[in-house]
């Protein structure tokens, strides 16, 4: 029989810090020096017209345009005004991007295979690159590029695009093979420099002047191989995934982030970085679905965005693009997560009863008790006559529940 009486003669009141639990789920809220904060939600962009499906590659502009690929082309500007509109490439199995200037104006590049398409103010120019490339960015008037094929760095002459006569001053490569560092996956642009992320390792690249002066030197780390989908700057570092977790290159070191816990996260499809935010659209394990984690490096923490994310790409916030529509990752004006415990045995695995919550701070939030007997929800409140019998519980904050303390007291 599941609901056993208690024996009170042999009963005393504990206490469980609701906030301290470190296998706790956040959405859209994260627990800081004792406290549960609002953390970011997807507020939809009103874009009007369709906004397109499927798509694989995506590149915010410093200019304020959005570009993205489904096999066409299409820009819109990234607050979410207007519509996308196609550029006029389409048949585009894969595809990369890069930005630059020509005249004082921004250009971006399309680029896939030999073929590399300039796009200014709203005409496209198509140029053939000396090699195929898969990677490729600006770097002090010359294209980098890479081909996902050998361990090569490709570079074009000074004017980029239209020089690339192949020359000791012009177009070149450089062999970066070594054995140990594996293939070339990004180059990334960082603090003037030119990071090659590798499977095992990162390569900086010092390319000034004339080639022969460009420098190169490569650091191996014990990590596991890094996931190229989840390589993404967060102001001065780069961050990635390995199986052995979450890590950050600033140039010269590797840090690990312990921030990251094990197995919560698959199938990483995009990253992005704002500031010290580093965010995944990924399955999340905890949430059993696909959805986004925000890593906060500087306050440590982390948590969940519930919302699917096809693609992912940071400017002045978080941007995403999914079905059913554009988003961008932003603050609510109340605290709207959702923070669930998990399983709270109150240190005794015999029957016992939840009698109190007490929530400091909460203003019209909701309070959902489980046990393995049953469940209950209340409004949350200063003291919550809880009363829900069990063997464990987990308790779920939700709503407006932003609050300062929150403890459970138990009669065990």
């Amino acid at each position: 029989m599941l609901n056993k009486k208690i024996s009170y003669a042999k009963t005393s009141l504990k206490k469980v810090d609701l906030l301290a639990d470190e296998n706790a789920t956040a959405v859209s809220c994260y627990v800081f020096n004792g406290k549960l904060k609002k953390g970011l939600i997807a507020r939809r962009l009103t874009y009007s017209g369709n906004v397109p499906k499927n798509c694989f590659a995506v590149f915010p502009s410093s200019n304020g345009k959005l570009f993205v690929c489904n096999g066409t082309v299409y820009v819109c500007d990234l607050s979410g005004a207007g519509e996308f509109v196609e550029v006029g490439l389409s048949g585009v199995s894969k595809c990369y991007f890069t930005e630059y200037f020509k005249n004082g104006t921004v250009c971006v590049g399309i680029g896939y295979n030999r073929t590399f398409y300039e796009y200014l103010s709203g005409t496209l120019t198509k140029y053939t690159l000396p090699y195929s490339a898969q990677c490729a960015v600006y770097h002090c008037g010359r294209l980098f590029f890479i081909d996902g094929k050998s361990q090569r760095v490709f570079w074009t002459g000074i004017g980029g695009v239209s020089n690339v006569e192949l020359s000791l001053y012009n177009s070149g490569s450089l062999d970066l093979s070594d054995g140990k560092l594996g293939e070339i996956l990004r180059i990334i642009p960082m603090d003037g420099k030119l990071i090659l992320a590798r499977e095992n390792g990162f390569s900086v690249m010092r390319a000034y002047g004339d080639p022969e002066n460009f420098k190169v030197d490569s650091l191996f780390f014990y990590t596991g191989k890094v996931n190229p989908s989840s390589l993404a700057l967060c102001g001065e570092k780069l961050c990635f995934l390995t199986d052995s977790g979450l890590y950050s290159f600033n140039g010269s070191t590797v840090e690990k982030h312990e921030l990251f816990p094990d197995g919560i996260v698959k199938n990483v499809r995009f990253s992005c970085g704002v500031n010290d935010k580093y965010f995944l659209s990924c399955y999340c394990e905890k949430l059993q679905k696909e959805g986004v984690i925000c890593f906060n490096l500087a306050l440590k923490t982390h948590y969940y965005i519930d919302v699917f994310a096809q693609t992912l790409h940071g400017a002045d916030s978080a941007y995403l693009i999914n079905g059913d529509g554009a988003f961008r990752l932003e603050e609510p004006e109340e605290f709207c997560g959702e923070y669930t415990t998990s399983k709270i045995d109150f240190s005794t695995r015999k029957n016992k009863a939840l009698r109190f919550i007490c929530i400091e701070g909460a203003n019209r939030g909701i309070i959902t008790v489980q046990s393995d007997i049953s469940q209950r929800v209340f409004a949350a409140d200063r003291n919550v006559k809880a009363n829900v019998s069990g063997t464990w519980f987990t308790v779920k904050l939700s709503g407006d529940c932003s609050a300062n303390k929150a403890i459970a007291v138990a009669e065990a």
